[in-house]
């Protein structure tokens, strides 16, 4: 007769405080509130803790009505949950100005933001938060509509620390070519102690990227693919200057995934788009000299060599 050999299932509740809460935080905050919170007394317990809500991740490509109010709702508690010691926090979709103001106001200790896909959240409610976040070191800003002239001026003059922004944009039409530069002259004149900036997409001009080489000195890394409006750098004063003066340096014209720019809700308008043929033919030009001796001179107009 054969002996049946039992198997001791490990005991949950046994496992060290710390491994729980990183279980719980791995779990998401929508399992917790949803279920494990009310597994027993401890996982409860461990899921009140502020310090398990410094990180708070929230995933979601979801657009529907129904779930951006459901994980708005989850982010909310989550937020309250921190009790002022939320340090790193990701929200995709579902962002709104509220939530924006509500996690702003949560306290003074957030060092990394990141909105994508929050095409709810204005510019004007970033520019009315930007002076609640001291520590902030990182900020990015992925397919929304929160980065401005403005707000990119708030931002740069109430967090000091900032160390990497990173803003990328779906193709769109310039509605105004005087204005294409608005946002790297804006950088460049409120962060100049940036050391890794991300771009994709802009519309600048080579004034633009002339301004962030005077105006931020100590960036280490400086993305700029998709940034057609500077068209081709090689070759050029200005282009030598971009690696000599950059340890990591892409530019406009370096590989860039075709699902960035040919979207069908972007391709729509490509008829009446003065760069379509930039992203779909690659018909990139060398900047000419005086095109540079231009850039430089818009420059110095702006107070910025």
């Amino acid at each position: 007769m054969e002996e049946t050999t039992t198997i001791a299932l490990p005991n949950w509740l046994h496992l060290p405080r710390d491994v729980t809460a990183n279980i719980l935080q791995k779990a998401g905050p929508e399992e917790v509130f949803k279920s494990a919170q009310l597994v027993c007394p401890q996982w409860h317990n461990i899921s009140m803790d502020p310090l398990m809500w410094r990180t708070l991740h929230i995933p979601s490509r979801d657009t529907s009505s129904a779930v951006k109010n459901k994980l708005a709702n989850i982010c909310f508690r989550a937020v309250d949950r921190s009790c002022g010691h939320l340090q790193d926090i990701s929200i995709e979709t579902f962002g709104t100005d509220s939530l924006l103001n509500h996690i702003a106001n949560s306290g003074n200790t957030v060092e990394r933001l990141r909105l994508a896909y929050c095409t709810d959240i204005t510019s004007q409610a970033l520019i009315n938060a930007a002076n609640k976040f001291p520590q902030l070191e990182e900020l990015e800003i992925s397919y929304s509509y929160v980065s401005s002239k403005d707000s990119i001026e708030a931002i740069g003059q109430s967090c000091p620390n900032l160390k990497v922004l990173k803003i990328i944009m779906e193709r769109r039409k310039i509605k105004d070519e005087s204005e294409c530069n608005d946002e790297a002259l804006a950088i460049a004149k409120t962060m100049p102690n940036l050391r890794h900036l991300n771009l994709l997409g802009n519309h600048m001009s080579i004034a633009g990227l002339v301004a962030i080489l005077d105006g931020c000195r100590h960036l280490e890394s400086l993305d700029l693919r998709g940034c057609f409006g500077i068209q081709y750098l090689g070759g050029t004063r200005l282009g030598k200057r971009c690696t000599e003066q950059i340890k990591e340096f892409q530019g406009p014209d370096e590989y860039l995934d075709q699902s960035w720019y040919l979207s069908e809700e972007t391709c729509d308008d490509k008829d009446d788009d003065p760069y379509w043929d930039m992203y779909c033919d690659c018909g990139l030009r060398e900047s000419s000299e005086d095109e540079e001796a231009t850039a430089y001179r818009i420059a110095i107009e702006y107070g910025l060599i």
